[in-house]
């Protein structure tokens, strides 16, 4: 059907760029949900066969692109 050509999938692999680049945002994702992070370093080495060190550097990354909530503080009002 491809003419005898081999599937592009068989001869490029990913990116290490790239597939570091869906980790994290796989980990952002899971992190925003407060998912515990044992489980997503369980999921980041299933998916993308991280060691778990390096899984533990991909949570560190995302975790720092989550937004903290800001600490309100009160409403400062004048006295009338």
């Amino acid at each position: 059907m491809n003419g005898g050509s081999p599937d592009l999938s068989e001869k490029y692999g990913a990116s290490p760029l790239a597939e570091h680049e869906r980790a994290v945002r796989t980990a952002t994702a899971l992190l925003l949900l407060e998912v515990a992070r044992e489980s997503i370093n369980f999921e980041l080495r299933r998916q993308h066969g991280f060691t778990e060190g390096q899984a533990a550097t991909v949570i560190r990354e995302a975790s720092a692109l989550v937004p903290r909530p800001s600490k309100l503080r009160p409403v400062r009002r004048r006295p009338r």
